[in-house]
């Protein structure tokens, strides 16, 4: 049962399914059906047997046993519905309908509250025994559990998209702040940053920026494939970012088509490039507009609110670039709030951070319980103990109350001892009474000035593994509900030591954030480098092979350019400056002697397993690689022409993996990049 509750974090109604079978098997029905409740009515969710079930939910109310069973938060079992008319009389209905006579309704049940019930059904008159009422009660228990799993489970992946999403804005924030720093006293940089950063959050195809002077609108910054120009207009109302600009309020065009008469500039710009929705926002200073964001769709798709308001932060982070340093330090200001609002937010999931950063180690697990158990159940401490070698052994404790053994006696005379052995909560309200009862725990609690006490077992395949423990200084008795609350949390506990894999994905999808990070900062830094280094190619195509190699784990590489029928190397990582200055003094052929002269000849990424057991890796090079074993080469494109080859080596045998390929492909393209740029800036 265990391992169905496991499941149901993934996969609810083949949990509840495989729990309808069980308890038609083991209560000998001839079927079961579980109802869960949304609002006042209640909805099949699963069902098992040959007995027909014709409709998907009934009313809420007292006239069949699920219904009353949900009510009353009780067992419903009724010998022969076929004579109960009047009690029940929907029950009755549907027994005539349907043929069954003998039905058991149990509630499933939830800190105090049903969510559901679970009945079997028998067609002759056969009542249930208490045995079997009681297994089916441990079986709405369980049904209970995994519906309560799948709500944290759909809750856990809903924070991990929230914060998924946050991480990007935050990124792309940290992106333009990083320009900022970098172009005090040029504009242009962080608009493109801006500009870049809204088309991609926002989900648009592009976005444009214009800076007002005076009365006209110019063009600053572009990024996207719809083309736009360096054209100059006057601020009115024939297009979108004049009265975006003169009314200071963002305008929202669904359709540009629809509004042709109001904007019939736009209109005809909107004809000639082949866009229909756009979105401004001005940048607003001191209530005037000095200029507008402008982020444009091909198709008519309207942007949701939350990229509107988005944009409005865009805005108001390009004002922030323009203006002065003083309003940047509110914009940091601002981040250490929303900082400090996620670390808020995440201290709420604690629970399931640690058993997702805990999949060997169960000691955090328990702390964080101990720990929620006394704060939500205002105790004075909370212990945990597991049973070990005959004894308990603690193994988590919160609260000032102290731990005088960490080895409590397994016997009848101490509270824990008693839960443990006979499986069940127990509860005493004044030690100091019980002396008779419980003498072990009387002299404890005499000791250390508690006197309320509540042990609940953990519970593992209907064995004690241990017990949790809450004290109170004062006689103040524990609710039902206080004690169900506990009883949950054992559950957890226990749930946190047999299911370990259940977070295994979350951890692994926080791992591909986190690569996924590292591989964006890296690109962030190689597009600095090449908008910095204009004039020093060397510079950009040597941060291009750290880069790669680093996140590549990759100890030698560089990049070979292509010289007419001859390679030269450009740059190397991993070697010396004279290794450099000796590759650097030589031509090398193109031909299958060396990986770039494979990579020439194919146009495409070659790999080399071994380069000390590739019969055609040429001799004469080996001295180079030393401990080298397996390499890749990337071709430089331009224009569908290998223009040159980007190089990488490991000392272990083997070929790279594809993302590692794709990855230095988006290098070698990058690296192609800066030497257009160069060329193009000498020609």
């Amino acid at each position: 049962m265990l391992r169905v509750i496991a499941a149901s974090s993934r996969d609810l109604k083949q949990s509840l399914a495989a729990i309808a079978e069980r308890a038609a098997r083991h209560c000998q029905a001839y079927d079961a059906v579980v109802l869960l409740r949304r609002g006042e009515t209640l909805e099949i969710a699963a069902h098992h047997g040959p007995i027909p079930v014709s409709i998907a939910s009934w009313p809420l109310n007292r006239g069949w046993t699920a219904g009353r069973a949900v009510i009353d938060l009780m067992p419903v079992h009724v010998r022969d519905l076929a004579a109960e008319g009047e009690e029940f009389p929907a029950g009755q209905a549907m027994a005539l309908k349907q043929g069954h006579r003998t039905i058991l309704s149990v509630p499933m049940i939830r800190n105090g509250e049903a969510l559901g019930a679970l009945t079997v059904r028998r067609l002759e008159v056969s009542p249930f025994s208490p045995e079997q009422v009681s297994l089916l009660t441990d079986f709405s228990e369980h049904a209970a559990i995994a519906i309560e799993n799948a709500q944290l489970f759909e809750e856990a992946q809903t924070r991990n998209r929230e914060l998924r999403e946050s991480l990007e804005q935050q990124t792309a924030t940290s992106d333009i702040l990083r320009v900022i720093a970098s172009s005090p006293t040029d504009i242009r940089p962080v608009l493109t940053a801006v500009a870049e950063s809204a088309a991609k959050l926002c989900d648009a195809y592009d976005s444009v920026i214009c800076l007002r002077d005076g009365d006209l609108l110019s063009v600053t910054a572009h990024h996207g494939p719809i083309p736009t120009s360096t054209e100059v207009w006057k601020v009115g109302d024939s297009f979108v970012s004049s009265r975006v600009v003169r009314d200071g309020k963002p305008v929202h065009v669904r359709d540009l088509e629809a509004v042709k008469d109001e904007f019939p500039d736009s209109y005809a710009r909107a004809k000639r490039l082949g866009h229909r929705t756009m979105l401004g926002v001005p940048l607003l200073k001191d209530g005037l507009a000095i200029g507008v964001i402008l982020v444009r769709r091909l198709e008519v798709r309207p942007f949701t609110q939350k990229q509107i308001g988005l944009s409005i932060t865009f805005a108001d982070q390009a004002v922030i670039a323009i203006e002065n340093v003083r309003l940047f330090e509110e914009v940091q200001a601002r981040n250490r709030e929303l900082t400090e609002s996620l670390e808020q937010q995440t201290a709420t999931s604690d629970i399931l951070r640690a058993i997702a950063a805990s999949p060997t180690d169960i000691q955090p697990v328990l702390n964080i319980v101990a720990e929620s158990a006394a704060r939500l159940l205002d105790a004075h401490d909370s212990t945990i103990a597991l049973v070990a070698n005959e004894t308990l052994s603690v193994m988590a404790h919160h609260g000032p109350i102290p731990i005088t053994t960490n080895a409590w006696p397994l016997d009848r005379s101490y509270q824990s001892g008693r839960a443990v052995l006979d499986k069940v909560s127990i509860q005493v309200a004044d030690l100091w009474a019980e002396e008779d009862e419980y003498p072990g725990a009387y002299e404890i609690a005499k000791q250390l000035g508690h006197r309320t006490m509540l042990a609940v077992p953990l519970i593992r395949n209907r064995e004690a593994v241990g017990a949790i423990v809450m004290r109170r200084l004062e006689v103040h008795p524990f609710t039902q509900k206080q004690i169900d609350l506990l009883t949950t949390f054992a559950d957890q506990a226990v749930i946190a030591i047999e299911n370990v894999r259940l977070f295994e994905e979350v951890r692994a999808r926080t791992e591909d954030l986190s690569e996924a990070l590292q591989q964006q900062t890296a690109t962030a830094e190689v597009l600095k480098a090449i908008s910095h280094s204009t004039f020093n190619l060397d510079a950009v195509l040597q941060t291009l092979v750290e880069s790669a190699a680093g996140l590549c784990k990759a100890t030698y590489g560089g990049i070979m350019l292509r010289q007419g029928d001859q390679l030269t190397c450009s740059t190397l990582f991993g070697g010396s400056k004279e290794d450099l200055d000796d590759l650097r003094s030589r031509a090398h052929p193109i031909d299958r002697s060396i990986i770039s002269g494979r990579v020439v000849l194919s146009g495409r990424i070659e790999h080399i397993l071994d380069v000390h057991a590739d019969p055609e890796h040429g001799v004469e090079h080996m001295r180079w690689f030393g401990a080298l074993h397996g390499m890749m080469g990337v071709p430089l494109l331009r224009e569908g022409k290998v223009e040159g080859v980007f190089f990488l080596g490991k000392p272990e045998p083997g070929a790279f993996n594809d993302r590692q390929s794709q990855l230095v492909q988006t290098f070698a393209d990058q690296a192609v990049i800066a030497i257009e740029n160069v060329r193009l800036f000498e020609e």
